[in-house]
This record gives C-alpha cells, structure tokens and sequence, in this order.
C-alpha cells in the first residue's frame, strides 16, 4: 500500500505503480497511458506518509479493505482527503496488489446546491 500511494499517487514512479496494481485497476486505461500519468485517479500531493492514517474495514485471506486518511503538502492547494483502497493476492504466498483505489465522497456530496 505504502508503495503503490509513494510511486502511483504521488507520480513518482508509474512503472512500479503498474505492477502493483491488479488487472482490474489498470483495465480504465493502457499501460502507456499509465506511464504518461493518465491513472484512474488523480494526482495527490502527499506531504509524508508519516502523517497518514488507515483503518482496515474489512478483511479475508485473499482481500483487504482499508481507508486511507492522507494529508497533503502545505500550500498545495489540496485539502486533507480520505480514500478508499482494496489489496488483493490469488493466493496466500501470493504478492498484495491494489485493486481498487479512489477517493471517498459520501452521498450526496457533489450534489449541486440550491
């Protein structure tokens, strides 16, 4: 997880990015289109993953399911934002991968106001 927020979200490094992310992640786009920056989800300027936080909601042998509190650099522009992130292996001696990975919105919150 580490890793896949270091390389992927932050742009860093979007070949590592690719291989520790599932089939199913990557399926939005070509892998030359990941490696141009043109992920499945958008850039996020994390400040240091010192400061974030996870809670693990759900868990199986095979898959993870956690929530992400990131906090960005300061003076980005960016404001805290919390994701939602699934790991997945085959098996259990089997490498951990991101299968799914976006921002949390609640419903309703991009719901235009009257």
């Amino acid at each position: 997880m580490v890793e896949f927020v270091r390389s992927g979200l932050t742009r860093t490094n979007l070949a590592h990015s690719w291989e520790l992310a599932t089939p199913d992640l990557r399926s939005a786009v070509t892998k030359k289109q990941w490696l141009r920056g043109e992920l499945p989800f958008a850039p996020f300027p994390v400040k240091g993953l010192e400061s974030a936080r996870f809670d693990i909601v759900g868990n199986s042998p095979r898959k993870v399911l956690i929530e992400l509190f990131l906090v960005p650099e300061l003076k980005s522009g960016y404001t805290p934002t919390r994701y939602e992130l699934t790991l997945e292996r085959k098996g259990v001696k089997d490498p951990w991968k991101v299968s799914y990975f976006l921002p949390y919105g609640p419903p309703g919150m991009y719901t235009a106001q009257k």
